[in-house]
Order: C-alpha cells, then sequence, then structure tokens
C-alpha cells in the first residue's frame, strides 16, 4: 500500500521532534554557533539589549525568540524574567520546531504555483522539507530555519502579486540574514519579469502567447544543453546530480523556477 504525502509528512514531524528530545538529552550545552546565538539570546531575556561582535548576522531571530519567551511567561507565568525556562536553550531550539513544520506549506505553495499541482506540488515540498542540509538545523537554534521561512513566504507574496507584503518579508529575512539580499533581488526579477510579460503581451491572442512561451522555453533548454555538454566536455569528473542543488532528487531544484 502506497502510504500518502500527508502520512509521510506527519511521520517527517515526529522524527524531528524526536531529534529534538534526543538533543535536549544529550546536547545540553551550546553546540557549535549555538553559543552565541544562546549567549546573545540570554542576555536580551536578562534585559541587556546589547549585541556580540562574534555575530555577523542581524538581530532578526533574536527578536523572534524574545518575543516568543515574554508570550509563554504571560501565559503560563514560567518565572521572572531573569530565570525562565523561556530562554533556557531547550526553549529556544523548540521555538525552530513550529516554523519547520510551517516551511513544509510554504513549499508546498510555491511548487503549486511554479511547478506541479495537487500530490505532486506536496511530494515536491515534502523532498524539500527533507532536504539534508536543512532538515539537520530543525531542531538547533540556528537561524537557517527561520531565515529560509521568511525568504520562502517573501517568494510565495511575489509570485501571488502581493508586493508590498513581500517586501516586508523580505526586510525580515534580511534582518535574519543579510545574504538574504541575493535572494530578494530574484524576487525583484521574478516581479519585473512577470509584469513585463503581462503589459507586452496583454493585448495578444492566447495563441501567440502560447508560441511566445515555447519559444522561450526551447531556447531555455537548448541553452542549458549546450552549457551541459561543455561542463562534461570539460570536467572528466563531472556528475549530473551537481546540477541541482538537492542532490537526493534531481528534479528538486523545480521548487524554485
Amino acid at each position: 500500500k502506497v502510504v500518502s504525502v500527508s502520512s509521510f509528512f506527519c511521520f517527517s514531524c515526529v522524527v524531528v521532534l524526536m531529534f529534538y528530545v534526543l538533543c535536549t538529552k544529550y546536547v545540553r550545552e551550546p553546540y557549535m554557533d549555538e553559543e552565541f546565538h544562546f549567549r546573545l539570546t540570554s542576555r536580551w531575556c536578562n534585559g541587556s539589549f546589547g549585541w556580540d561582535p562574534m555575530i555577523s548576522t542581524g538581530p532578526g531571530m533574536y527578536y523572534y525568540t524574545y518575543g516568543m519567551n515574554r508570550v509563554l511567561q504571560s501565559l503560563y507565568e514560567l518565572g521572572s524574567e531573569e530565570n525562565s525556562w523561556g530562554c533556557s536553550l531547550p526553549a529556544l531550539r523548540l521555538y525552530m520546531i513550529p516554523i519547520s513544520f510551517a516551511s513544509f506549506f510554504i513549499f508546498r505553495s510555491i511548487s503549486s504555483i511554479t511547478g506541479p499541482s495537487g500530490k505532486n506540488a506536496a511530494i515536491l515540498a515534502l523532498k524539500t522539507f527533507l532536504f539534508p542540509l536543512l532538515f539537520f538545523y530543525q531542531f538547533l537554534y540556528y537561524n537557517e530555519i527561520l531565515s529560509t521561512a521568511t525568504v520562502c513566504i517573501a517568494y510565495l507574496l511575489c509570485l501571488r502579486q502581493s508586493y508590498i507584503m513581500s517586501a516586508v518579508f523580505g526586510f525580515i529575512s534580511i534582518s535574519i540574514r543579510q545574504t538574504n539580499f541575493i535572494w530578494l533581488l530574484f524576487c525583484m526579477a521574478v516581479a519585473m519579469q512577470r509584469e513585463v510579460m503581462i503589459s507586452n503581451y496583454a493585448g495578444d491572442s492566447p495563441l501567440r502567447i502560447v508560441w511566445i512561451a515555447l519559444q522561450q522555453l526551447g531556447e531555455l533548454c537548448w541553452r542549458s544543453l549546450t552549457n551541459g555538454r561543455a561542463l562534461v566536455k570539460t570536467s572528466p569528473n563531472f556528475n549530473g546530480r551537481s546540477f541541482c542543488p538537492f542532490s537526493c532528487v534531481p528534479c528538486d531544484a523545480d521548487i524554485l523556477l
């Protein structure tokens, strides 16, 4: 019997929670860059809103976790501001998990617009959710998950032509990680291309628009083919999977195209 996508996603969420429990039990000290993130967040929780020169990213993630801590204190009265579970390392790691789960639905929404729809869109989103370089940050206090989610929301809003809200989430993503500026340029290029296409071909017949799209697709395929052949000739050890940033499945990059 074939397992449904929703069932496999639920199983993946359970795996993430299991890894979180194991990390909480066996990795009690901050792991690698968690040391800097945890140290600065602890200061913020104690009311000292300074900055750590060892941190090269923006303050977006710390605003998020500080806000989550304040909400928990208000709802559950977990303790004083100087000594509460809400700013402990297990709590900070836990704050990333809801963002991780939400990212699956963001990926699925993007895929349904840019690629396949229905079950195939969910499968593509699930493969992206399980992408190894992203998956192993889902139960640690790193900014990768929050950064990816905000960038993808900005891209999704751009695809839906909600450009103001896309810019808002783009600004949030830059506050989490400055290099997201590159992805905002990508969103801007997508928006400009769509607006130009709409304005240039608004009065044309549907058949002409389809013909122009087929011409552009053919040109893109031809360039990809010729570039690929050149790469194979110049690189004896070339592996075709290196074309795709998601090494587990060759077509995963379709979610961004």
